[in-house]
């Protein structure tokens, strides 16, 4: 595998969904997929994964690892951030506002939604060469 110029690491950061809580209907295909993408971007372009799969992914661990990339990732990197599960809009007075379900979501308010704005903010303090966001959900 040859080096693109510039970039120092490849990492892609893989969260994916199957079993969630009732009454949140499960997925068949989430956590399949996201294991294969992890695969192939390891074996045929050198990334260093990490998956949160099902119940590893929960609002506060989708959280921590938020939070922490800013400080993991360079300005070197090319980072791949791919979610895959469920994804809703709930009306408000500014329109509708998109949400994320981590693995515990619950449906009654949105106390236990990741909202898309958080996500699109913690994504922005990456201070990365490349950044692809990959969102498999409704309301993308």
């Amino acid at each position: 595998m040859s080096r693109i110029e510039g970039v120092a690491r490849d990492l892609a950061y893989l969260i994916a969904i199957d079993k969630y809580q009732p009454p949140v209907p499960s997925l068949c295909t989430p956590v399949s997929d996201a294991r294969r993408l992890a695969e192939v971007l390891e074996r045929e372009h050198a990334f260093r994964t990490e998956l949160l799969c099902d119940a590893d992914a929960t609002k506060e661990r989708i959280s921590k690892l938020l939070c922490r990339l800013p400080a993991e990732v360079d300005e070197a990197d090319r980072v791949i951030f791919y979610f895959a599960g469920h994804g809703i809009a709930v009306p408000s007075d500014a329109g509708p506002t998109g949400y994320l379900l981590p693995q515990d979501a619950t449906l009654s308010g949105t106390g236990m939604l990741f909202p898309m704005v958080e996500l699109q903010a913690a994504l922005e303090k990456l201070r990365c060469r490349h950044v692809l966001v990959i969102l498999d959900c409704c309301f993308a």
